[in-house]
């Protein structure tokens, strides 16, 4: 039986993490997908049906998309911000937890 102490993760970029660290990555997960489908629920696709925003469904996709994306990055930032690479990352961290959570399974 493998003793989950003796645990590291190294994902190729930064210093060995812990056991601590996937429980921190794991839980940053969980709060994205959440304040993803939070923002999704908040934001519906109609509302962006607008020619303000161009004259074609992947105009509007593109606005809703990137709408939903800062409205999630927004959510997480108390909790998140002091962390590498929070404000460039997470906008489409979230962009592929939309996109996942949207795919036909």
């Amino acid at each position: 039986m493998l003793a989950l102490d003796w645990i590291f993760m190294n994902g190729a970029h930064g210093n060995v993490g812990t056991k601590d660290d996937i429980k921190f990555q794991l839980q940053y997960i969980s709060d994205l997908k959440q304040a993803v489908q939070e923002a999704s629920k908040a934001l519906s696709f109609a509302s962006f049906l607008d020619p303000k925003y161009g004259n074609s469904h992947a105009a509007y996709t593109q606005v809703w998309r990137e709408a939903i994306a800062k409205r999630a990055t927004d959510a997480l930032r108390p909790k998140y911000k002091q962390y590498y690479g929070f404000e460039q990352s997470t906008p489409i961290n979230a962009e592929m937890v939309r996109r996942d959570l949207g795919a036909f399974r």
